[in-house]
């Protein structure tokens, strides 16, 4: 399952930690992945998650530092940012 998919925003639960990745992956049997009180999908069951880069300096740093930690924190195993580039 590919998260975030313009339809509705579905959060990642970590303990006390809502995450909201760009894009995601999960199974697609859910089973097991939701959050209890249907919240959204347990971290544990997210394989990856893609963060879209902002531009500036501290919104980079927040996408590519403090997102890929909080992702890693909560036990996704992979996690990467993309950059659109300049035109």
């Amino acid at each position: 399952m590919a998260g975030a998919t313009g339809r509705r925003t579905t959060y990642v639960i970590h303990g006390l930690k809502v995450l909201i990745p760009d894009v995601f992956v999960a199974p697609d049997e859910l089973d097991g992945v939701e959050h209890p009180d249907g919240l959204g999908l347990l971290a544990s069951g997210v394989s990856l998650v893609v963060e879209t880069v902002s531009p500036g300096g501290e919104s980079r740093k927040r996408d590519l530092v403090r997102k890929h930690r909080a992702y890693a924190t909560a036990g996704i195993p992979g996690s990467t940012g993309v950059s659109g580039g300049r035109s």
